[in-house]
């Protein structure tokens, strides 16, 4: 959970590519909680990128 709990910090920050890239890293090793990632309010500023709606429609197959 920490590469997760690292995007959110850079998210909160405004800094949304490198938070994505930690995101990305956390979906790698292995983060499979959507319901956090769709609820979390540090994501907030993610919502709108390619990643994250990627990330929540595949969702499924996790």
């Amino acid at each position: 959970m920490g590469y997760y709990y690292t995007a959110g910090i850079y998210a909160r920050k405004g800094q949304v590519e490198t938070s994505v890239a930690w995101l990305r890293k956390a979906v790698e090793k292995g983060f499979s909680d959507i319901e956090l990632l769709k609820n979390d309010a540090n994501m907030k500023n993610l919502r709108e990128t390619a990643y994250f709606k990627e990330i929540v429609s595949i969702s499924g197959s996790f």
